[in-house]
């Protein structure tokens, strides 16, 4: 109990049931406010007898004696008369539930006028107790985009458990502040899927499930409990390093315990940690006192030097008051600035943490020597055409905004085509055009079949860092943008769209379907899509001016496609529909030589048997690879080509096997997973409210392995 108040607590909440008598002492001795809770607990399937009298008897009687026990204590400020009975759904079982749980409320108070009363998660039954109580109503996965989506009590919601737990449904919920709100249990998030992780840690989630698991749970904590603090919720309880009374040794849990319950502090709103040389920027602070005395308070940042170089006044906070301010900064030099907030009362400094900023020269973006940067905007668009764009010159970019529809009038006919000439700009890309687009409404008039999703994300990831997009960025490059948070709107939903592949991906429910930034191959062309807010913001947010840079110069530096098709030898229907997706020139037919085939032969499967298995195809394709082609041999098969490629590779005795497993990334900057997530090799069905996760190893059925451990992990 010491050290409960040790990390930063000030109450205990008796789960589910009277404890023994020690606890209780011990908090009365160390002074730790305690909530004293009945045995009426999570009823799932109606267990008890509502409709009989003698239950509703027993339950007083129950009352009495726990109130009467335990009424004196010094460390008692709350009853809890019960847990999770309406928030079960157990209303089924008997429609006056909420009258009967009521007159329970009222006569603990008879009992016990001094003391208040709550029953945990059922909100107020019957208008009967002084402390509304509510469980689990804002969650991880479904709630994604933190800080921002805690700050939510002044909305009426659909509150996200009730009658079958976590992820469900029960009505709306709006807090009036007629009474005081008592959070008792949130963000438990039992689920057993990777989707939590991967809203703070993108692909890394499938790493290292429970490990990711877990610090996204610590990190919900804090921005959900700080949130709270500055909404007026009276009293909290997150899951955090203490379970069911025990002590979790998790250092990484306790650390931030502590300071999301630090009684004065000052914590970050605006979560932003690039800014532009030499000029101004707020940056915005929630200030919160529960400490027990009123403060006059000031706000400061601090150089280096130690040298003040930004101070705000936040005046008097009394005991749970808290205050929103903005402390504006101006650094003078490019670079990297390690600042330290300061929270004081005069001379007493409250609270400090350090700050660390990336401090970038504002520049406009520009074509590299050779290109010239061509821009389609809202506009420009009427009198531009594409048709005119010199594809082996010209880098299109086409402008936030600039593919939505003109508003027409409905009462007038129109016949034709109208608006955005998706033909020549796929003609454009067929003959090496490379064009950026950035945030739109819509991209169907590109005709390419790339679908965007509403999805608003505080937070992107890239699936590798080396990629030339992510220069400059480093992995925090697409979080918390300037000066709301959000880094997009509206995403890309990964729909496997062939070619398709993603740059940087944000998680959430379901983990990494949807991402900001996008790459699409088409023809000897290239299209990067940028979904992320790069031309709204900026202005103020030097992330999106090096995005926006990296993709001129990445398709600037792209080499020229090959006037010469591929040679696609056996090609299944699916991969004919992949060929014709990304709009590559190929043909069924063509020579073997390494010249004729522009370099590039595609084999599927062994449903060219003649290349495959007899001696004479396998040295043709074997003699093609020595003169400097690239074969992609799609699903392959044991057979003569196999041994014969192993043999000229040097990779003599490797066998395919049954693989019974999913696989893993063993390389993740190769060029060969470009846009492919970690995800798409942890092949996995969902059950539940708990999203118990199953892996279907059946999705990887072979994989190759040497000949003398054919039983060991799959190869890259």
């Amino acid at each position: 109990v010491q050290r409960w108040k040790d990390e930063g607590l000030v109450a205990f909440r008796f789960h589910n049931q009277p404890w023994q008598e020690d606890w209780y002492d011990a908090c009365d001795r160390i002074g730790i406010l305690t909530v004293g809770e009945m045995a009426i607990y999570t009823d799932e399937s109606g267990i008890y007898a509502y409709a009989n009298e003698t239950f509703w008897n027993n339950y007083k009687e129950h009352v009495r004696g726990l109130i009467r026990r335990d009424r004196n204590r010094a460390s008692l400020f709350l009853w809890s008369l019960g847990n999770e009975v309406l928030f079960m759904g157990n209303e089924r079982y008997d429609k006056d539930l909420p009258k009967k749980l009521g007159m329970i409320g009222r006569y603990a108070k008879s009992l016990d006028p001094t003391h208040l009363t709550i029953f945990e998660a059922d909100r107020d039954p019957d208008g009967a107790f002084d402390v509304v109580g509510l469980h689990y109503p804002h969650e991880m996965p479904a709630q994604h985009a933190y800080p921002n989506c805690a700050f939510w009590l002044d909305e009426r919601i659909e509150a996200e458990a009730g009658g079958g737990m976590l992820g469900q449904k029960s009505g709306s919920f709006f807090w009036d502040r007629k009474k005081p709100l008592y959070i008792g249990e949130y963000l438990w998030v039992p689920t057993g899927d990777y989707a939590v992780a991967t809203i703070w840690f993108g692909d890394d989630a499938f790493r290292n499930r429970q490990k990711f698991h877990k610090k996204a749970q610590i990190a919900a904590w804090f921005d959900q409990t700080v949130a709270y603090r500055v909404s007026g919720v009276s009293a909290v309880s997150p899951w955090t390093v203490y379970w069911f009374g025990g002590v979790f040794e998790d250092q990484e849990a306790s650390d931030a315990q502590k300071e999301f319950y630090r009684l004065v502090a000052a914590y970050p709103v605006s979560r932003g940690t690039r800014l532009y040389e030499d000029e101004e920027r707020s940056l915005r602070f929630d200030v919160v006192n529960d400490g027990p005395e009123e403060l006059s308070l000031v706000l400061r940042m601090r150089d280096e030097r130690g040298e003040s170089i930004a101070e705000t006044e936040v005046g008097r906070l009394a005991p749970s008051e808290s205050k929103r301010c903005d402390l504006v900064v101006e650094p003078s030099e490019a670079g990297v600035a390690n600042w330290t907030m300061e929270l004081a009362a005069g001379e007493r400094i409250l609270h400090k943490a350090p700050m660390r900023f990336q401090v970038v020269r504002k520049t406009d973006p520009r074509a590299p020597k050779g290109r010239s940067l061509v821009v389609l905007n809202a506009e420009n668009r009427n009198g531009f055409s594409i048709r005119d764009l010199n594809p082996g010159k010209d880098i299109l970019l086409i402008d936030a905004g600039a593919l939505t529809p003109e508003a027409r009038r409905t009462d007038i006919p129109v016949l034709g085509a109208q608006g955005f000439d998706a033909v020549a700009f796929q003609n454009f890309l067929k003959q090496g055009g490379r064009a950026v687009v950035l945030e739109q409404e819509t991209l169907a008039p590109l005709g390419l079949g790339v679908d965007l999703i509403d999805y608003a994300s505080t937070m992107a990831f890239p699936i590798s860092e080396s990629h030339p997009l992510w220069k400059g960025l480093g992995p925090d490059g697409l979080k918390f943008w300037a000066d709301d948070n959000f880094i997009a709107k509206k995403q890309i939903r990964r729909n496997g769209r062939a070619g398709l592949g993603a740059v940087a991906v944000s998680g959430g429910e379901n983990g990494l379907a949807q991402g900001p930034v996008f790459e699409l191959p088409f023809g000897k062309g290239r299209v990067v899509f940028l979904q992320a807010l790069v031309r709204e913001k900026m202005a103020k947010e030097p992330a999106a001016q090096i995005l926006l840079q990296n993709a001129i110069d990445r398709l600037a530096a792209l080499p020229d496609g090959t006037e010469k098709p591929l040679v696609a030898f056996g090609a299944t229907e699916t991969t004919e529909r992949i060929l014709r997706d990304i709009g590559v020139l190929w043909t069924k037919d063509g020579d073997l030589s390494a010249e004729d085939a522009g370099g590039l032969i595609l084999l599927d499967g062994d449903s060219d048997a003649r290349l495959v298995r007899e001696s004479a195809g396998a040295d043709s394709l074997v003699r093609f690879v020595r003169e400097g082609g690239t074969l992609l041999w799609r699903n392959p098969a044991e057979s003569v080509l196999f041994q014969a490629l192993c043999k000229e590779a040097g990779f003599e005795g490797l066998r395919i096997v049954d693989s019974g497993c999913s696989g893993m990334i063993a390389d993740r900057n190769s060029p060969l997973l470009a846009g492919i997530s970690r995800e798409e090799f942890v092949h996995f069905t969902t059950t539940g409210w708990e999203r118990i996760m199953t892996i279907r190893p059946d999705r990887t059925p072979r994989r190759l392995a040497p000949a003398a451990s054919a039983t060991e992990l799959p190869m890259p």
